[in-house]
């Protein structure tokens, strides 16, 4: 069984958030279509409750895998320029130690 992959996690977020965009196509534009087509809602008080949840729920949904794939990247970035310091710190140690002892 292989080892978890650096890639693993943003492939889950990429993942995610395409299930929320088809959540959006499916739920939002649909239901707007709809309303678009008979200028009313025919479904009654507690369905239209229900549909304006489920809109502002897949909408918010959207909005935060967003972020949290934004973060995920600046995390990924700030590793990356540690790992780099840390490989200079070692390469500057390098040098010092051997220019010093000619």
């Amino acid at each position: 069984m292989p080892g978890p992959s650096l890639g693993n996690g943003f492939i889950l977020l990429k993942l995610n958030l395409n299930i929320s965009d088809l959540l959006i196509l499916l739920i939002h534009a649909l239901g707007k279509l709809g309303w678009l087509i008979t200028y009313e809602w025919k479904g009654g008080e507690c369905l239209c409750r229900i549909f304006n949840f489920l809109s502002m729920f897949t909408l918010y949904l959207s909005s935060n895998i967003v972020i949290c794939i934004a973060l995920d990247r600046l995390t990924t970035v700030l590793n990356a320029q540690k790992l780099n310091m840390g490989q200079q710190k070692i390469w500057t140690k390098y040098v010092i130690r051997n220019s010093s002892s000619n």
